[in-house]
Parts: C-alpha cells; structure tokens; sequence
C-alpha cells in the first residue's frame, strides 16, 4: 500500500504554512530500522516516554534508539498480530485494540486482554478514547460502539441511537459531551444518552473521520470528502435548535481527488489537517 498524505496547518495559531515540509527536520523509520511492518495504523506515548506503533504485524515500543516489537508469537494476547488502534491511558498504561477485534492492556511490563462484563462489540477496533471520568470508549468498523467503565461494558449501535455502526471517532469535550463520528454522521452522548442531530445540518449525516476540541473549546470535523469544518456556537447548555454556522476548509488534492482528513491538536494550539489516500 503507497500512502501519499499532505498537511495543512489552520490558522490557530502563527505558523508559515508555505513553508515547504521538505524544509522541517523529519526521520523516517522502516522496516529496515526495526518496524515490524511499514502501514503504521496508530502512533501513542506513555507516560514512561516510550513511543509505540500500532501495525499489522504486531506493535512496535521505541525507546528513542532501537524498536522492541511484541506480537502473537512473543506476546499470545495479541491474537491475529494486527493492532489499529492505541490509545496512552491516564495512570500509564496503554490500551491495544486489534484487528481481529478484542482489547489488551499493557501495564506493568504484562501485556492481559480486556473482557469487561457485558462483552465488547465484535469486529475490528477502529478506535479508543477515555474521558475524564475514566470512561473507555471502543469504536469498531461496522459492529457499533462500547462504554466501558469500573469493568463494566455498554454496547450501542444503530438501534440504539448511532447514526452507524462503523465509529471513526469519539472526542470525549471539556463541559463533559461525548461527540461520536460515524460514517453516517455525528451525535453526542450526554447524561447517558445519545442525542441525535447535535448541530441541526448536513454534518448530523456526513461521513465523519476526525474530531477534535482545540484550545479556544472550538470544534473541529474532518470529513472523508476532503473538508475540515469547525464551529464555534455549540455549547453544553442546550443542543443546537438552528442551524449552526459552520466554517469549511477545502482540502480537495490538486488532482481534484477528494481524500480523507484527519485532524491534530498540537502544542501552542495550533490545528493540523491531514490527507490521504490509498
């Protein structure tokens, strides 16, 4: 798989985005440097200063000189060798979502699967957040969504309130919403229950692929069309009963190909915008 990617940094804050990227130091890592395969599916941190690299054939650590990498043959937990989802937890561990479907935490140099009372959803893991409560929230490709907390689970899908079952994102905000992407539009979780059309337009049904709060509480949605759109009137108080004003960036490539975002909080508030395609 050729990955081609651009990045367009937002105007949150100074930047000079005509710079050309060639001109920022970069290190790029292969297998050749100890990756145990090249499609990097998630990239995290612990709070020990370790990197890890979610891919196909298993997870890789770094420890800023060479990889150490686990997969089924070193580590039988990690069943299938495919993880695609990390996710660096608040007391230092780290949770691995697989391919193949499943959970394991590493913690404590020992790497145990995750199998909360009341099951997890079947399928691939797409993606993982936690919220401030120490709520884990488990996104999966077609098999809905689960709320994990004190080892207890709740599984939602369409029936339940998702606009899809295929969860691309999940952005636990600072007033406490839970905002879930789909690729059939967006909701958010509140006092536990999901509310249907949050911001009374199109977006309630666009195919969402990134979500993110920046530092000003603006929200940010990266859309699989190519767009990245934020707004800055949603708030807790009450859900949106008109139509909300939101501010769109194009980021359609050069050769009219319309891509996927994804969207980057980085240090000093600035916003990054990220294309692919396959």
């Amino acid at each position: 798989i050729t990955l081609a990617t651009s990045v367009i940094a937002c105007p949150v804050a100074a930047l000079n985005i005509k710079k050309p990227l060639a001109d920022f130091m970069h290190q790029t890592w292969t297998v050749d440097n100890g990756l145990p395969q090249s499609t990097i599916r998630g990239i995290s941190q612990t709070k020990d200063g370790y990197l890890w690299f979610a891919t196909h054939e298993g997870v890789a650590r770094y420890d800023g000189i060479t990889f150490t990498v686990f997969d089924e043959a070193t580590t039988p937990a990690l069943r299938g060798n495919g993880v695609v989802a990390l996710l660096a937890q608040a007391d230092g561990g780290l949770l691995l979502g697989l391919r193949d479907g499943g959970l394991v935490r590493f913690h404590l140099d020992k790497f145990t699967p995750v199998i909360p009372k009341g099951g997890l959803p079947s399928g691939a893991i797409s993606m993982l957040a936690e919220d401030a409560t120490g709520t884990i929230w488990v996104g999966t490709t077609g098999d809905g969504l689960a709320r994990i907390f004190k080892g207890e689970s709740r599984i939602y899908a369409v029936a339940d309130g998702l606009p899809g079952n295929w969860v691309t994102a999940v952005r636990p905000t600072e007033n406490g919403d839970i905002w879930i992407g789909t690729m059939f539009g967006v909701v958010i979780f509140r006092d536990g229950e999901l509310v249907k059309q949050p911001t009374k337009s199109w977006l309630d049904t666009a195919n969402i692929s990134a979500i993110l709060e920046d530092d000003k509480k603006r929200l940010w949605f990266a859309t699989s069309g190519g767009q990245a759109f934020t707004t800055e009137n949603l708030r807790r108080q009450q859900v949106a009963s008109q139509p909300q004003r939101i501010d769109a960036f194009d980021l359609t490539l050069a050769s009219g190909q319309k891509t996927t975002l994804n969207a980057v909080l980085a240090p000093g508030g600035k916003v990054w915008l990220v294309d692919f395609v396959y």
